[in-house]
């Protein structure tokens, strides 16, 4: 049960918001298995660091999807301060200098090592700006052979075989689900490849910091000024609709935040 300090941010909508789409992305990823054994369905999302009243108001602690857990009620009870009424087993033992340590800390700091030791060895990149900014354009110069690129034009153009910029309406959900399909695997580095290349617009700040923070990525601005961004598309063969490019470029512009 929470504490009197942390019931407010329970029940409230930022957190509810969080949770439920957290869940929905683990969904999309394994069917919503508990992160920690991956053989029982998640029951409940575990906030890796310990929630306190200093750090309860702290959304890069309490709603930042790379820490938090979706884990079984068994797992979860298996955490430092929860399942306290359960029996549980001596769970001690001692460190290399002969003081005694919790087994349950010998395993959060190898967990915590590992994906370290992976965000480490594998870079993500999210390369975002206007369109016709020329972000495909610098990915295509920077990538490596085996690189994964996430690009949600070209996986319009996958499942449709349509112009980029051509997808039906109706097939925009479909696009959605497999791009956040990815970001599940790309966030658990469950892809085999050295670098990742997101390319996106992300004209407000706040939705780039929070897919940053999911990933564990690298912000890469690139783009040009309007008229620029307009020209370009202009030449473009690609985008067959002009119009609704210059459309799209305008309000890209009229909502982007630096």
């Amino acid at each position: 049960m929470a504490q009197d300090w942390a019931t407010t941010f329970y029940s409230s909508p930022k957190w509810k918001k969080c949770r439920n789409a957290y869940i929905q992305s683990r969904m999309l990823v394994d069917g919503g298995l508990c992160e920690q054994c991956h053989n029982n369905p998640g029951y409940i999302v575990h906030h890796k660091t310990t929630l306190t009243p200093e750090n309860i108001t702290d959304p890069d602690v309490c709603l930042n999807y790379k820490k938090l857990m979706y884990v079984c009620k068994e797992c979860h009870d298996l955490f430092e301060g929860h399942g306290l009424n359960k029996r549980m087993q001596p769970t001690c033992t001692f460190d290399s200098e002969g003081q005694p340590i919790s087994v349950r800390e010998i395993d959060k700091r190898n967990f915590n090592a590992k994906i370290e030791e992976e965000e480490q060895r594998q870079k993500c990149y999210i390369v975002y700006g206007p369109p016709a900014g020329g972000k495909t354009t610098f990915v295509k110069a920077n990538k490596q052979k085996g690189d994964l690129v996430v690009d949600l034009d070209y996986l319009g153009t996958a499942i449709s075989l349509d112009d980029k910029l051509a997808l039906p309406d109706n097939l925009l959900p479909a696009v959605f689900a497999l791009r956040e399909c990815l970001y599940g695997l790309i966030e658990n580095r469950r892809i085999d490849c050295k670098n990742i290349w997101i390319i996106a617009g992300l004209p407000r700040k706040g939705e780039r910091m929070m897919l940053r923070n999911r990933l564990g990525a690298e912000l890469i601005y690139v783009g040009a000024e309007y008229e620029e961004c307009v020209r370009r598309a202009e030449l473009d063969e690609e985008r067959k609709d002009k119009r609704k490019a210059r459309e799209i470029i305008g309000k890209y512009f009229a909502r982007y935040e630096s």
